[in-house]
């Protein structure tokens, strides 16, 4: 499912550059997003990408005079992918001979002639390359649909229909499938969502079958109006190609006599006449064409395949939890939630860190400490942010605490960056990634965790583990916290099992919570008038170390995969917003310097490049230095690398930008 899984990165791309200032993106629930963990930690492969680009190279090579080489199938393996086509042909490296000439090696470590940016504008001259099938091993078994043509699976249909469901599932997000429509006949409707511009649910076979005969009529016209051999001299050349763009029927089940004489009429005009953009694969229906077989034991049998197989299989409910991963990708961001730890500094504060809108009823200190704010502050502000000095009186000791060197007296956790911990109690002699994990689990659930939840999300791969063993987790993470809570040398920072049937971690200090308590302040002291504002804002982006929770240890850390604990995808958004002010903040006090610095320190967060604010502020910075030549560059970044032919595609605010710096857009190359 490596497509499914390059098509959820490419979503949650969208979806993060999408999102409004101040709001919190669409996740998946608990259930969809243990599945998400679970297929991320499966055996790799060579990369599907990587296969992509290697393919997609084929057509740099001059075919003129050549037999196009054919492909049948592909084996898939940790380091290498073996070729298998149906004809002889020569093909060019990175690509390697094995014996005969219809053998070739892709090594996962050659050269590749495209670069990852250029290959999407080269045709993929093997668009339906779909797995069927993966060995003891881990290697998994792909085949051309189209060069396959027609075929029926036969054995159980209950596990046909399952390989069927998973062709489909894989064929909706496939790297090199592009703009492959894929027609689902009695069966799949649960697997639109995966993708509904390739996936569609016709009513019968029969209007499959119509629509693969206008796709061969309409590629045989081409082929004569180009002068074309075949479908891969198209693609290979290229010319044309979006007239080879395939058409696979995927039909399961009930079927008429006339559905099933039109079928098997359809069977040689495909496979007699050599390479057609259709394909057509059944299931209890008709016996035209291949035969794909599938014993009682799971095993797949397919001519020219080799054995050692087992068919893939999907049924209808992991079909809809797939989907359910990916639907979120398309929903509207949300206003960020109210924070809800139970501390006084969370009182009047959204979970970004944001200063949340007043509160008619707060009620702050009567004895307010002084303020070193203009006489002509607005009230309201100005007693706004006595009631956050009031909420957090111990932020800036908080804050000296961390930054100290040595052994602190209270627990240190980080995830701005990779998790670590700084804890007064005795450094573990082992497994010390594994307590850090507990710990850092605690600290991102502030009202405590039962034994069972913490069972669930800490042993998530399905292991036999006791509550026993879940009680020692907690046992050693204490130890490390060590004591002193309160200043009582003998509270231990994390708690034994509370009355209420929960652990919870007391005492301690999160630098995500210390971001937000200095972010919440500076907003408000901006507001006042207060000339500390700055100051808090640049504390708190030095408190950010590298990306969110990253690197993780291997096979850990499923728990950040509840709809919850999605930190590692919420909280940059976060950080980039809070640059964000304080670009604009200098900006207005007229320091370009101080504007540039967190703008260029929000690119440095986001290290794949999802986020358009801090590229948009680098402009505001460059015009206010009148640097003309530099908003254009970045500009450029924000159009071309992102795959957008004109500005009105961008998301509205970077829309705006550009066309108020920028209203003629920038200059092309």
């Amino acid at each position: 499912m490596g497509g499914l899984f390059g098509a959820l990165a490419l979503r949650r791309r969208r979806q993060l550059r999408a999102r409004a200032a101040y709001h919190r993106i669409a996740v998946p629930d608990d259930h969809s997003g243990r599945m998400e963990w679970v297929a991320e930690q499966s055996d790799p492969l060579v990369d599907p990408a990587f296969l992509d680009i290697a393919l997609r190279g084929l057509t740099l090579s001059d075919w003129s005079g050549l037999e196009p080489p054919t492909l049948r199938f592909v084996v898939l393996g940790a380091d290498q992918a073996t070729l298998t086509l149906s004809t002889r042909a020569s093909l060019p490296p990175p690509f390697e001979a094995i014996g005969d000439a219809d053998h070739w090696l892709l090594d996962a470590t050659a050269e590749l002639p495209l670069a990852a940016d250029e290959a999407g504008g080269f045709c993929a001259p093997y668009p339906t390359l779909v797995s069927i099938a993966t060995s003891v091993d881990g290697q998994a078994l792909l085949v051309d649909l189209e060069e396959l043509g027609v075929a029926h699976v036969t054995g159980e249909l209950a596990r046909a229909t399952g390989l069927l469901r998973h062709v489909a599932a894989e064929l909706a997000n496939a790297r090199w499938g592009e703009d492959i429509e894929v027609l689902l006949a009695g069966f799949g409707s649960e697997l639109v969502p995966l993708n509904p511009e390739r996936l569609t649910v016709v009513p019968d076979l029969a209007a499959g079958l119509v629509a693969a005969r206008a796709r061969i009529r309409d590629a045989r016209e081409s082929m004569d109006q180009h002068g074309l051999g075949s479908v891969m001299e198209g693609r290979l050349r290229p010319v044309a190609p979006d007239a080879w763009v395939p058409i696979i029927v995927l039909a399961a089940g009930a079927a008429t006599e006339a559905d099933r004489a039109a079928a098997e009429e359809l069977a040689p005009m495909i496979d007699d006449a050599g390479r057609w953009p259709v394909a057509l694969i059944t299931a209890g229906i008709t016996r035209a064409g291949q035969e794909i077989h599938i014993a009682d034991d799971g095993m797949l049998l397919l001519s020219g395949a080799g054995e050692g197989w087992t068919a893939e299989q999907m049924s209808a409910s992991a079909g809809s939890d797939l989907a359910a991963i990916l639907a979120p990708t398309l929903e509207p961001d949300l206003p960020a939630r109210p924070a809800t730890e139970p501390e006084p500094w969370a009182s009047g504060m959204t979970e970004d860190g944001s200063l949340d809108a007043p509160q008619p009823d707060a009620d702050p200190d009567p004895r307010p400490r002084p303020l070193a704010a203009p006489s002509q502050a607005d009230p309201e502000a100005v007693r706004r942010l006595a009631i956050a000095d009031h909420q957090d009186p111990d932020l800036d000791a908080d804050l000296t605490c961390w930054r100290a060197d040595g052994c602190p007296p209270v627990p240190l956790i980080g995830i701005l960056g990779e998790p670590v911990v700084r804890a007064p109690g005795d450094l573990p002699s082992r497994r010390t990634s594994w307590f850090t994990e507990v710990l850092v689990y605690l600290a991102l659930h502030p009202l405590g965790v039962t034994v069972q939840t913490g069972l669930t999300d800490l042993w998530p791969d399905g292991q036999k583990v006791t509550t026993a063993t879940v009680r020692h987790a907690f046992y050693g993470a204490r130890r490390w916290a060590g004591r002193g809570l309160g200043g009582d040398p003998e509270r231990a920072f994390v708690s034994e099992l509370q009355g209420d049937g929960t652990y919870r971690i007391r005492g301690h200090l999160l630098d995500w919570d210390l971001f937000r308590r200095l972010r919440k302040r500076a907003q408000a002291r901006d507001a006042a008038g207060h000339p500390g504002a700055v100051g808090d804002y640049e504390a708190a982006l030095g408190l950010i170390r590298g990306p969110v929770l990253h690197p993780l240890r291997p096979g850990g850390y499923a728990w950040l995969n509840n709809h919850d604990q999605r930190h590692d995808l919420q909280i940059p958004g976060f950080l980039v917003d809070a640059a964000h002010e304080l670009v604009d903040l200098a900006l207005a006090d007229g320091d370009t310097a101080r504007a540039r610095e967190a703008a260029e320190f929000a690119r440095v967060i986001d290290i794949d490049t999802v986020f358009d604010r801090p590229l948009t502020d680098l402009m505001r910075v460059a015009h206010a230095e009148d640097q003309h030549s530099e908003m254009e560059r970045y500009a450029a970044i924000l159009l071309d690398a992102r795959g957008f032919e004109v500005p009105e595609e961008l998301p509205p605010e970077t829309f705006a930008v550009l066309n108020e710096l920028l209203p003629n857009g920038p200059r092309r190359p």
